[in-house]
């Protein structure tokens, strides 16, 4: 019996103001090391949203999509999207602290 690799989405988004900063922990960091952990694990990657930017709290993703959608930034959208379509079994995102 073959079992499919699971499906992963991989978030890498500025989160916070001082990570928006030159010396920020880059969005190409978290990819490389989004990718690297779903190499290591055998996970098949079939998104890769960046969210540039800085993002505020908000009590769910819907609040944060609209006001993300208000600045030209549609990657929340498309994360929403994925979980809609039920397309994906795991959602790799890093933790810069």
């Amino acid at each position: 019996m073959t079992t499919e690799p699971l499906r992963a989405i991989l978030l890498a988004a500025v989160s916070a103001k001082d990570q928006a900063e030159d010396d920020k922990f880059s969005l190409d960091a978290q990819v490389s090391d989004g990718m690297a952990a779903a190499a290591k694990n055998g996970w098949t990657v079939t998104d890769v949203i960046r969210i540039e930017g800085h993002s505020r709290n908000y009590r769910t993703l819907a609040q944060l999509a609209e006001a993300a959608r208000s600045h030209d930034e549609p990657g929340f959208d498309r994360l929403i999207a994925h979980f809609d379509a039920h397309d994906f079994d795991i959602l790799i995102c890093r933790d810069a602290n």
